[in-house]
């Protein structure tokens, strides 16, 4: 009787709290957008870094939103357009504009915890759609092409607070597709071997 009491009391509640804290709590998932701006560089951009930073025709802006998993693991959809990737030259070619929408895993390393002032660098790569528009003024317009891609690269997210940071960002993108064999503007864009790098700064919205 005193046995069944003992179990009762004292080692049945003390089992059952040992096997709650032993048990791996779920990884905290955070939420994040990023609206950025920056410049397109080297590759079929035909400019270097130090240039482009001062040329408005190689500009760049975009937003990226995704979710990491304990701060470790994530996803990542980037969308970015630039407007001017190839300045228009002379009168019978006009610029021509550069849209990516990629999909991403990323890889990163929470310093500092998933809440409150942290830095997080991280790695990550994906693979997602490069669509270009050449506009002429002449009767024959080059139509839109659709390329198959993949981008990789890093960078670094800075966090202020639970909800606000920066992130500094640098990543290079090139098609897969054979269908990008043309020569726009001077460019000569054989099958995948449209690439460039792309490096951007933006607002980190944490949530």
């Amino acid at each position: 009787m005193h046995r069944r009491r003992l179990i009762e009391r004292w080692i049945v509640p003390t089992m059952m709290m040992a096997s709650v804290l032993l048990v791996p709590t779920a990884a905290r998932a955070d939420g994040f957008v990023t609206p950025f701006f920056g410049v397109n560089f080297a590759g079929a951009t035909g400019g270097v870094l130090i240039n482009a930073i001062d040329d408005s025709s190689r500009q760049t802006y975009g937003v990226s939103l995704g979710f990491m998993i304990g701060g470790v693991f994530g996803f990542e959809e980037d969308i970015a357009y630039a407007p001017k990737f190839v300045a228009a030259q002379g009168t019978q070619i006009g610029q021509t504009n550069v849209l990516t929408l990629m999909s991403n895993l990323v890889l990163g390393i929470p310093i500092g915890g998933q809440t409150g002032a942290g830095v997080r660098p991280y790695v990550l790569g994906g693979v997602g759609l490069l669509r270009t528009n050449a506009e002429q003024s002449i009767a024959t317009l080059t139509p839109d092409q659709n390329s198959f891609g993949f981008d990789a690269g890093g960078g670094i997210n800075i966090y202020f607070s639970d909800h606000v940071g920066i992130r500094g960002d640098l990543r290079y993108m090139r098609s897969f597709s054979a269908a990008d064999s043309s020569n726009i503007l001077g460019v000569i864009l054989r099958k995948g071997t449209l690439d460039f790098w792309r490096g951007t700064g933006g607002l980190v919205l944490r949530f």
